[in-house]
């Protein structure tokens, strides 16, 4: 009952007072219901039943609810995840859904989880079974308000002072100016200002305010494309092949946490293949 016995005892005092009557007898060692008690026990005695029943349901509801862990980097919770999140919940209402935003390795994360969303396969020894979602590719942008139009596969390009945006995070490949060009076989950009970033995020927020040229997933600045706050520079792109992978814990494959991860995952794929 989670209430001492004093507590009890005032509130059977309180309820006899409530109602006039006296509903027990105290011996030394034992407690009675008197005949008002017994009628009143009578009473109300199956809706308490039936209260501690349905108590118990939903306490037992409760503790089956699990807590879900998924993770992403901060550029797939803005553009992919806070999408869908919603819907995971409505979907899966059997799970408490928790959401992590890390800049961090999935495999170098430091605790459990259940499902992890990130982009590019980074590969090697590890206990996530990876599954790619989508490619994607990537292409310079910049805000309408930027001063230099010429595309990067115009030899005028590199003779203008751009600044150039690029992500880069040490000891993770990320697509580069220097693979972009390589790719478009375009002379290496010597004369333009290099700025590099380790938050992606950043990188999208400095582009659309007009301070450079960023070298972006497509697939991430997709809205930004479509409301005009952001625009292709020229018509060069370079494949990214494993845009959005999918990380699946290979100590949960099967288990219910494991096939509630592997049904979110299918969904999400095919939300993206009709995108």
């Amino acid at each position: 009952m989670h209430l001492s016995q004093p507590a009890v005892s005032r509130q059977i005092r309180e309820l006899s007072n409530s109602l006039n009557s006296e509903l027990f007898i105290r011996g030394k060692h034992e407690i009675q219901l008197t005949p008002q008690g017994q009628a009143l026990y009578e009473l109300v005695g199956p809706f308490l039943d039936q209260f501690s029943r349905i108590y118990c349901q939903n306490l037992e509801a409760d503790r089956a609810r699990e807590s879900f862990t998924i993770f992403t980097d901060p550029a797939l919770t803005t553009w992919l995840l806070s999408k869908f999140v919603s819907d995971i919940k409505k979907r899966w209402p059997d799970n408490e859904f928790q959401l992590i935003s890390s800049e961090s390795l999935v495999a170098d994360f430091q605790y459990p989880i259940d499902l992890a969303f990130q982009g590019h396969n980074w590969g090697g020894k590890s206990d996530y079974e990876v599954i790619t979602i989508c490619d994607d590719r990537i292409l310079p942008v910049i805000a309408p308000s930027y001063p230099y139009r010429t595309g990067p596969e115009d030899e005028n390009f590199d003779r203008v002072e751009n600044t150039i945006f690029e992500l880069e995070i040490p000891g993770r490949a990320w697509g580069n100016w220097d693979t972009f060009c390589l790719h478009n076989n375009i002379p290496f950009l010597g004369s333009c200002t290099k700025v590099s970033f380790s938050n992606y995020i950043n990188l999208i927020n400095a582009t659309k305010s007009g301070y450079g040229i960023g070298l972006v997933w497509k697939r991430s600045i997709a809205q930004e494309l479509e409301d005009g706050q952001l625009m292709p520079l020229g018509r060069c792109q370079a494949p990214w092949p494993h845009g959005v992978c999918a990380y699946l814990p290979k100590r949960s494959k099967n288990t219910k946490k494991g096939r509630v991860a592997r049904e979110i995952v299918d969904w999400v794929s095919d939300l993206l293949i009709n995108d």
